[in-house]
C-alpha cells in the first residue's frame, strides 16, 4: 500500500504563507546584496513567521510541516544557516532558544576548525559521533570569506557537554538541509528551462535540443525523487520509525548531490550567463555548493549508511572520499 506524502492542510497552508512572504521579499537583488552583508531584518521576519519555533520540543510542531517550509525557503534560496539554528532550538534549553526563534540569534554548527556562520553567531555547536555538543564560543576566530557569500570562521573549539534531543535535533538538521537544496535546486532547473525555451540557435528553442532538454529532465527526477525521500523521512522522524536518523541521512545525501548537479547542468544552458554574478544561476548555485559542505562531514554520513546496509564501515566512505 502506498503512503502519501502529500502535506496536509495545516502544513500546506504553512507553506502557502512561507511561499508569499519570499515572493514579496526575496528577490535577484536581495540575494545577490546578502553576499555582502546578511539581511538580518529578513531573518528576524522570517523568523516571526515561527519557522525555527516548530523545532522547539514543546511547540507541537512536525517534521512534515518544517519539511513544507524548507521546502518554499529552498526554492527561494534563502539566505542564512537555516538548519543550524533549527537544530539550536530543538536542543538548546529554552532560556537559550528564545533568542534563535526570534531571530534575533544565529547558530554556528562546526566542524573544526570551519564555523560556519562563526563571524554572526551567538550559540556553538559540534557533533560528534552523531552526539550533539555544546562548545564556547572562541575568542581567536579568523574570518573567512566562501563561495556561498556566508561569513565562515576558522577556529580550535570543542564540545563540552552533550545536549539532550541529540537524535531529533539532529534529524531535524539534516531534514532542513535535504529540503532546502532538492527544493532550490528544482527551482533553478525550472528557471535554466525557462531560459531554453526562449534563448533561439539554428532558428529553434535550444530547448527543442536534446543535448539540452535531456539533461534538465534527468534533474527534475533527481530532484523530485530528493525531495520525496525527504518527505519520507519526515514523515518516519514524526511516527518514530526505528530507521528515521538514516533515512533522513539517505535524504541529505541524495538532496546534495542532486542539486549540485543540477547547478552544473543549469550553468551550462545559461552559458556565459550562468558564470556571471548577475545571473539568475550563481545566487543559487552557490547556495547550494555551500551547503553541501554542511557539517556532518560525508564520511560520517557514509559510515552510518554503510553500517545500515550491513557494509564494512569504510567502504562507502572510502567511495565518498
Amino acid at each position: 500500500m502506498a503512503i502519501n506524502f502529500d502535506f496536509d492542510p495545516v502544513e500546506q497552508a504553512m507553506a502557502d504563507s512561507v511561499a508569499a512572504f519570499c515572493r514579496d521579499r526575496v528577490d535577484a537583488e536581495l540575494l545577490r546584496a546578502a553576499a555582502d552583508e546578511f539581511p538580518l531584518p529578513l531573518w528576524k521576519d522570517m523568523a516571526a513567521l515561527g519557522i525555527l519555533e516548530l523545532a522547539c520540543p514543546d511547540s507541537g510542531g512536525s517534521a512534515s510541516a518544517l519539511c513544507a517550509v524548507s521546502e518554499q525557503l529552498g526554492r527561494a534560496a534563502f539566505p542564512g544557516p537555516l538548519a543550524a539554528c533549527v537544530l539550536g532550538a530543538a536542543v538548546l534549553d529554552k532560556k537559550e532558544r528564545a533568542g534563535i526563534i526570534a531571530g534575533d540569534e544565529l547558530v554556528s554548527l562546526a566542524e573544526p576548525p570551519l564555523l560556519p556562520w562563526g563571524p554572526l553567531a551567538t550559540h556553538f555547536l559540534v557533533v560528534e559521533d552523531g552526539v550533539v555538543l555544546r562548545a564556547d564560543a572562541p575568542t581567536d576566530m579568523q574570518t573567512s570569506s566562501t563561495l556561498g557569500g556566508e561569513p565562515w570562521g576558522r577556529a580550535a573549539i570543542e564540545g563540552n557537554a552533550a545536549l539532550a534531543d541529540s537524535d531529533r535535533g539532529l534529524g531535524l538538521y539534516l531534514l532542513a538541509l535535504a529540503a532546502w537544496q532538492a527544493a532550490a535546486g528544482r527551482r533553478l532547473v525550472e528557471l535554466a528551462a525557462e531560459h531554453a525555451s526562449n534563448r533561439q540557435q539554428f532558428g529553434r528553442a535550444i530547448a527543442s535540443f536534446q543535448a539540452v532538454a535531456h539533461p534538465l529532465a534527468d534533474s527534475v527526477i533527481r530532484l523530485d525523487a530528493s525531495a520525496a525521500l525527504a518527505r519520507s523521512a519526515a514523515f518516519a522522524l514524526d511516527t518514530g520509525a526505528s530507521d528515521a536518523m538514516v533515512a533522513l541521512l539517505r535524504a541529505r545525501a541524495s538532496a546534495d548531490r542532486a542539486a549540485v548537479a543540477a547547478g552544473q547542468t543549469c550553468h551550462q544552458v545559461f552559458g556565459a550567463l550562468g558564470v556571471s554574478l548577475e545571473g539568475p544561476v550563481f545566487n543559487y548555485s552557490r547556495r547550494m555548493l555551500q551547503a553541501a559542505s554542511l557539517p556532518p562531514n560525508a564520511g560520517w554520513t557514509m559510515r552510518r549508511l554503510a553500517e545500515a546496509a550491513g557494509l564494512p564501515p569504510t567502504s562507502l566512505a572510502n567511495a565518498a572520499g
